[in-house]
């Protein structure tokens, strides 16, 4: 999601960072308070628009890879 970001606010947009935080479940709260806009997962347009929130899609569409990294002794 980062390297998203990264290529918003590199493309000239006028988009500044104001606030990073460590989980996203504070993300949404903040964008509802007004502080910004954010990117989120896909996964999150039910409940953003359900809360009140415009969503709309990035285009280009963006792709996500995420992958479970264990040790073998935990699986």
């Amino acid at each position: 999601m980062r390297s998203i970001v990264d290529d918003i606010t590199a493309g000239g947009t006028g988009t500044e960072i104001v606030k990073v935080v460590d989980h996203r479940t504070s993300i949404l709260p903040l964008v509802l308070t007004g502080v910004g806009v954010t990117v989120l997962p896909s996964s999150w347009t039910r409940l953003a628009r359900r809360c009140g929130a415009v969503v709309a899609p990035i285009e280009p569409a963006a792709r996500l890879h995420v992958a479970m990294v264990s040790l073998p002794a935990h699986l």
